[in-house]
């Protein structure tokens, strides 16, 4: 069932994953098909790098440990760029989304060098219904493959939705942990992500797009999660 992306027929889509291939220049890229061998080849690379721990007591069950400093509690690194900053609400933090799109930009720009770009169709909710939201996450984590894989509808059945309709919307989300590997560089075991001062997770409302960069952790990699809501309200 191994994707690639001469399958993805969306034109919106397929000129979108272009853009973002040509920016972050990753090693590799794949197209996501949700089987279960892909899972478990993704869960065993992540074993022997390091990253995952199984666990004995509780079959097919992970640890994955992050860096202290990457964690859901980065409130003041994630940001409503929304055109107007009192449309962010009261409680959010808020930068123009032209300057934060610049700043991002150039992290972005090289980011995957060393890595694979996994491009995820994803569901929230049950596939064909009219209350679902779709979108595609494009990232170079495979812990995200593997938690989206198990948080959402993923994969090859949700592609072809978008195929079958140029016209069916999607929610666009890019993803690094903005750690590139140059010059054979391997991440050794450690959980890879940026200094704090570089982590920006964002939302930008009005484009219904997500953004996240320098973290691999929880609903600041896992795109579907809590950034989906701000722009699947509009």
């Amino acid at each position: 069932m191994s994707l690639t992306l001469n399958d993805i027929k969306h034109s919106k889509i397929k000129a979108w994953v272009d853009e973002c291939i040509a920016m972050c220049e990753p090693d590799n890229v794949v197209v996501v098909d949700g089987s279960k061998e892909e899972y478990d080849a993704l869960m065993q690379k992540c074993v022997k790098a390091g990253l995952a721990t199984p666990l004995k007591a509780k079959e097919n069950c992970f640890l994955f440990r992050s860096l202290p400093s990457d964690v859901a509690r980065v409130e003041s690194r994630t940001f409503i760029s929304s055109v107007k900053e009192e449309d962010a609400g009261p409680t959010n933090h808020w930068i123009d989304p032209k300057e934060l799109k610049e700043t991002m930009k150039g992290l972005y720009k090289g980011c995957m060098h060393g890595r694979t770009m996994y491009v995820i169709p994803f569901c929230m909710g049950p596939l064909g219904s009219p209350i679902s939201k779709n979108g595609i996450e494009l990232t170079d984590s495979e812990y995200v493959v593997l938690n989206m894989d198990i948080m959402t509808r993923a994969g090859k059945k949700v592609l072809d939705i978008f195929n079958a309709d140029q016209n069916a919307e999607f929610v666009p989300c890019l993803h690094s942990v903005g750690k590139p590997l140059n010059n054979g560089e391997t991440d050794g075991g450690i959980w890879p992500c940026a200094d704090v001062e570089h982590k920006y997770i964002t939302q930008f409302p009005e484009e219904r797009l997500i953004w996240s960069y320098g973290s691999g952790y929880g609903g600041n990699a896992l795109l579907g999660k809590k950034c989906f809501v701000p722009v699947c309200l509009r």
